[in-house]
């Protein structure tokens, strides 16, 4: 099962390129059919100018799909450096996942993504100095409870990994907290990963993404009530406008 694993994301891209490049050669190949066919019917070799524009229309068939995901990953980089946490709380589930690989691989570690469905509880590897990590991933609305820290436990045994992580844009409960430290699995909360975040940004760059988050109407959490933005001696916060009945904070 382990093997599956490690290789069906490599068989899985070695079948995709196969097939691109079979699919190239057929074009070309039609292309070639087509304008030199009486020749080939005759017993001719087709004309060095046909044979050259063959070519070239397969290699354009295997270069324009290199050049759009190309495209997309300079896009999504410029996307996930622009990010701030209210940007990350409008996620999805994948959409999150693939943020924390491309955050995780800016901090200096080697990841990659699990399969979106059996993954055991692991949604990313991280390898760094030797040290194996399995972790996941939790764009959540709400507070993240035991069950997550269970997953991600028996993820770190089946995916045979040094340390286990919970990383998530939201905080965790206290049961959570409890079992997390029984267990000895890091939980990365809202507080420790907009350090991840911020990290190298400049002050500039960090206010301007703060100033945008004070115009973003969000909603508690816990009661689903908008919050307010509110000042204290500390600096501006998230509170919930129900407050005293609801005592909800968020940082900006």
């Amino acid at each position: 099962m382990k093997k599956h694993y490690r290789y069906s994301k490599k068989k899985k891209k070695a079948h995709n390129e196969l097939l691109s490049v079979q699919i190239a050669l057929l074009i070309g190949g039609m292309f070639i059919l087509y304008r030199e066919l009486d020749n080939i019917l005759s017993g001719k070799f087709p004309s060095l100018s046909t044979l050259l524009m063959g070519i070239g229309l397969s290699l354009i068939v295997l270069g324009v799909p290199y050049l759009i995901r190309s495209i997309k990953r300079t896009q999504h980089t410029k996307d996930y450096q622009n990010s701030s946490l209210y940007q990350i709380d409008k996620m999805d589930g994948i959409g999150f996942e693939r943020y924390l690989k491309w955050l995780f691989e800016q901090r200096g570690y080697k990841a990659s993504t699990t399969q979106t469905t059996n993954d055991f509880g692991a949604d990313l590897i991280l390898s760094k100095d030797g040290k194996k990590i399995v972790v996941q991933a939790k764009r959540y609305g709400s507070n993240v409870g035991i069950q997550a820290i269970q997953e991600v436990f028996t993820a770190q045994h089946y995916f045979d990994c040094e340390e286990a992580w919970v990383v998530t844009n939201s905080r965790f409960t206290k049961s959570a907290k409890l079992v997390g430290q029984k267990v000895n699995v890091r939980l990365i909360g809202r507080d420790e990963l907009e350090s991840f975040v911020n990290h190298g940004k400049s002050e500039e760059s960090i206010e301007r993404y703060k100033d945008d988050a004070k115009k973003e109407t969000r909603e508690c959490p816990k009661c689903g009530q908008p919050l307010k933005l509110r000042q204290s001696n500390k600096g501006s916060f998230y509170g919930c406008s129900r407050f005293p009945n609801c005592k909800h904070t968020e940082k900006i």
